[in-house]
């Protein structure tokens, strides 16, 4: 009997082995479809719900469950650029809640941060997503964006981030469609149970600047975490020290 037990325990135990070994990529991703799930992120049952996910989780800054709601190459782009995209997004967005809680923003810092997101936040659905054709398994879709600040027109050369790397100075992940032209919201699924992804297009080049940002965003996002512990010292007395502090720590971080 004893016997018995010690081999069903062995068993036991080198099934869990051979999971978290050679199953591990696995097991992952079921762990993070049971974390998605858990926080409401649900496969979409309309086109208007694809578009209202993609846009919460890139506000969350969850890029891996962004990519739940869009298809084929784009997708996969998300994916694999989740933890540098992540890591810098979550440090833009603690500068620029701060700056906004203590009166420092600015025009020139709502710009600079804006440049450096390589998914900027500020855009919202234009119109409800519109059926295409009859068999309704396609719809148009197209965001907006908010409001963009007017920036000062030599803000490089008045800052030094002109001799910042101008390729981290892009929105890495935005897509070739989101904006003007819009795009396909295509179903997947069956008719009783349909999955609505955004059918979002890469730009020329897109996946060569992309590779180039999580291969050199790390001294950026080290020097704007350096920055953003600082600001708990509450030392700047005017706007402008801080937009000045701000781009000093963007250009000593190429």
């Amino acid at each position: 009997m004893r016997l018995t037990s010690l081999i069903l325990l062995a068993a036991i135990v080198g099934g869990a082995g051979y999971v978290l070994v050679f199953k591990r990529d696995w097991l992952f991703k079921k762990a993070q479809e049971g974390t998605e799930l858990a926080q409401g992120y649900t496969p979409a049952a309309t086109p208007q719900e694809a578009m209202d996910q993609f846009r919460k989780a890139i506000k969350e800054r969850k890029f891996n469950t962004a990519a739940k709601y869009c298809t084929g190459d784009y997708a996969e782009q998300l994916r694999h650029a989740h933890d540098a995209a992540n890591a810098m997004g979550t440090v833009l967005d603690e500068i620029s809640y701060y700056a906004k809680d203590k009166g420092y923003s600015s025009p020139n810092t709502k710009t600079l941060l804006l440049r450096m997101d390589p998914f900027p936040t500020n855009f919202k659905i234009k119109d409800a997503p519109k059926f295409k054709g009859d068999d309704k398994k396609k719809a148009h879709g197209v965001y907006a964006l908010e409001v963009i600040p007017e920036s000062d027109a030599n803000l490089g050369s008045t800052y030094g981030i002109n001799s910042a790397n101008p390729r981290m100075l892009k929105n890495h992940l935005v897509p070739a469609n989101l904006l003007l032209g819009g795009f396909d919201v295509v179903r997947e699924g069956t008719d009783e149970s349909p999955s609505w992804k955004l059918n979002l297009a890469l730009q020329s080049g897109q996946v060569d600047q992309i590779t180039f940002f999580i291969d050199n965003y790390r001294s950026y996002h080290t020097g704007l975490t350096e920055f953003r512990k600082g600001l708990t010292n509450d030392r700047y007395e005017s706007k402008k020290k801080f937009e000045q502090e701000l781009f000093r720590a963007v250009a000593d971080a190429k």
